[in-house]
């Protein structure tokens, strides 16, 4: 009979930690190497912060939500306005700011009196990006913006 010959791992590890080339130390090499490289990448798209203001006929709109998407439809960032009407963005996943690149904006202000009747407190066109009219650039040089909605006061 054939008598097939084998090693036990005990017995492997004690010839390699017995030769004069041991793989302790290239192993923690690799280790090493691999814990940098996995911590060096990018991690997702960049984010710029950015922050603003939106004001209603020149006063701040306070309980405003504001949001920008790129133009692809990737990539939205939100932001509600205290109540000095100020801003700051954040995305859902990526953490706060926006990606740079064009954005359009959509910025609403609107309360529920009862089930089906809204109130609005910005003028209703700046509620849907194909409505709003407003886009900007974000990059790391331009990441404040200002947005002031005109509203002609209600007749008497």
């Amino acid at each position: 009979s054939r008598r097939r010959h084998t090693r036990s791992l005990c017995d492997w590890s004690s010839d390699v930690c017995s030769s004069d080339l041991s793989i302790v130390p290239l192993c923690r090499a690799l280790v090493v190497a691999s814990l940098l490289g996995a911590s060096c990448g990018p991690r997702g798209p960049v984010l710029i912060p950015v922050s603003g203001t939106v004001t209603l006929n020149g006063k701040p709109l306070a309980a405003t939500v504001v949001e920008f998407e790129q133009e692809a439809g990737l990539n939205m960032a939100t932001g509600i306005t205290g109540d000095d009407g100020r801003f700051t963005l954040t995305t859902y996943k990526m953490g706060p700011g926006a990606t740079p690149g064009k954005h359009r904006v959509q910025l609403s202000c609107r309360e529920s009196d009862s089930p089906g009747k809204t109130v609005w407190h910005s003028p209703k066109k700046y509620a849907a990006f194909d409505t709003s009219g407003l886009t900007v650039e974000v990059s790391p040089t331009q990441n404040t913006f200002t947005f002031d909605l005109q509203q002609a006061a209600p007749k008497k």
